[in-house]
């Protein structure tokens, strides 16, 4: 009996290094990722919109700022995301055209329209993919603007 003592004594010394070994083994491996969205045409920066990285299981996004540059994150706005393969797609990259809608011959609702290509705006058909590693620290776009985007 006594050994069974002894072990039952040092049952919360082994409870709380099962809990460090926790804590610091499943840190957040993060990648840090930031980068660049421009018009393949001539380099000008997306203005705005979102970046999608998703790897099948999970999904990282950015928001792309005025200057074209973006900072991914998955949890929160600014965490990284894990190292792996994933396709990139985009979301709300769009500007008003100047034009409106009207049912009734009026002045009516701005009509918005993309201003990259329409492929990038699903996963299925963006064509792009890009590997994340550790010491990746920087991805950039070339993005074909959407040909059908007439601004007044």
């Amino acid at each position: 009996m006594k050994g069974l003592s002894v072990t039952m004594k040092h049952i919360p010394y082994f409870v709380l290094l099962l809990m460090i070994a926790y804590l610091t083994g499943c840190g957040n491996n993060n990648v840090g990722l930031k980068g660049k969205v421009v018009f393949a045409d001539n380099k000008e920066p997306v203005p705005r919109g979102l970046i999608y990285f998703d790897n099948g299981t999970m999904q990282s996004r950015g928001t792309i700022r005025s200057d074209g540059t973006f900072t991914m994150g998955s949890l929160k706005e600014l965490d990284g995301l894990p190292p792996g393969t994933y396709k990139v797609f985009f979301a709300d990259v769009h500007e008003q055209t100047g034009e409106t809608k009207s049912s009734d011959g009026g002045s009516g609702e701005p009509i918005y329209t993309s201003l990259i290509n329409e492929k990038y705006l699903n996963i299925d058909t963006s064509g792009l993919s890009k590997t994340v590693e550790a010491s990746t620290k920087q991805i950039d776009f070339e993005l074909e603007r959407n040909p059908n985007f007439k601004k007044k």
